[in-house]
């Protein structure tokens, strides 16, 4: 009879077996991220310690991630109700009612991109009906510059026409202007944000950002249990990197006022010349 390797049993959990890319759970990552740097064995289950620290580093890893645009890879509309004569609404985790964490905010936005009144809105989600019409809200997240210059910032009325977010924490404040009188269903655009995470959590991440992010931590850790980075994991990770906020960046649309070239300001269309070539594109 023929003689068989020994049977490695596969631990339940253990990326060995996944169930799809959605299926990791922070355990798993956090594991994958130390077999990477030759920290553990692929069959081990990380000691509680351990486990307990490159959790911590995660959720750092995910903090920092949620600071940088790159790492955004989609907005999200998020809806609640103004509370008339108040300013200003807090959005965050003990944030003002409609916008703290009963309401679904689990962190205050980094940016708020865009805001709209909800008139003639639902109730209640999906808050848009067949009648609904978007007042628009200019948002002003400038450090206070403009909200500095308003001569009479405690102004009400019924519908506010500008906002100034000020990224105080853990709540972000709203300085609505005009001060509403009225509980209108007020419309944000916010940049999607990753939670924080216990072990046992699952972690959902698009695609491409599972191996970013496995890199990312193990680079992280790799000095605490005295392991190099190595230059071919430090290659992987940029790959890694690369695949993933490649499709979060959007590149910037350049204007010119070169003389001849098609495309300049008095032409009214955009610049289609190629510097590169020397050529104007089709």
């Amino acid at each position: 009879m023929p003689v068989l390797p020994p049977q490695v049993p596969v631990v339940a959990g253990s990326y060995l077996a996944p169930g799809g890319t959605g299926s990791f759970k922070l355990l798993d990552l956090c594991k994958m991220a130390m077999v990477k740097i030759g920290a553990i064995d692929p069959a081990d289950i990380p000691e509680a310690a351990e486990a307990a620290d490159v959790q911590a580093q995660a959720n750092i890893l995910i903090d920092s991630w949620n600071a940088a645009r790159a790492y955004v890879w989609a907005n999200t509309f998020f809806v609640g109700k103004l509370t008339p004569n108040l300013q200003p609404h807090l959005i965050g985790p003990t944030g003002t009612a409609n916008f703290n964490q009963a309401a679904g905010i689990l962190q205050r936005p980094v940016k708020i991109l865009d805001a709209n009144i909800l008139l003639n809105a639902l109730a209640a989600a999906p808050w848009i009906g067949q009648t609904t019409v978007r007042l628009k809200v200019t948002v002003h997240q400038d450090k206070g510059k403009w909200w500095s210059r308003k001569a009479a910032p405690g102004v009400q009325s019924v519908t506010p026409t500008d906002m100034y977010y000020e990224e105080d924490y853990p709540n972000g404040s709203m300085f609505m202007w005009v001060v509403p009188t009225v509980a209108y269903p007020l419309e944000l655009l916010v940049q999607t944000l990753l939670s924080q995470y216990q072990l046992a959590d699952s972690v959902q991440l698009p695609q491409g950002g599972t191996m970013a992010f496995v890199y990312s931590l193990a680079e992280m850790i790799a000095p605490d249990f005295d392991l190099p980075w190595t230059a071919n994991l430090e290659q992987l990770k940029r790959a890694a990197l690369r695949r993933f906020t490649v499709l979060n960046i959007t590149s910037p649309v350049a204007g010119t006022r070169d003389a001849g070239i098609p495309g300049g300001r008095g032409s009214g269309k955009r610049s289609d010349y190629n510097y590169r070539s020397k050529q104007t594109n089709d």
